[in-house]
């Protein structure tokens, strides 16, 4: 028995959230007519949900370049960072 998704916001929003994952996916689209759509009032880190912020953090991070090499423990020790500072 298949279950039934709801992903809410914009359309844009949607298809830059989801867009992937539901790529080869049957979907039907509601469009609510109402005057409560949402606009750019918020920041997305006020009205996404935990699932939401996780994909675009993901995207984010996939977005970098991942040929430079990690630094080393050294390098990110407190005491290395502020050596010289005291």
């Amino acid at each position: 028995m298949s279950k039934t998704q709801v992903y809410k916001g914009t359309f844009e929003e949607i298809i830059n959230l989801y867009g992937k994952k539901l790529a080869r996916r049957q979907v039907n689209v509601y469009v609510d007519d109402s005057d409560n759509v949402q606009t750019d009032d918020h920041h997305f880190y006020e009205t996404s949900t935990p699932e939401e912020w996780e994909i675009k953090l993901r995207e984010w991070a996939a977005s970098h370049h991942h040929s430079s090499t990690p630094l080393t423990d050294d390098a990110t020790d407190r005491e290395n960072i502020y050596k010289g500072r005291e």
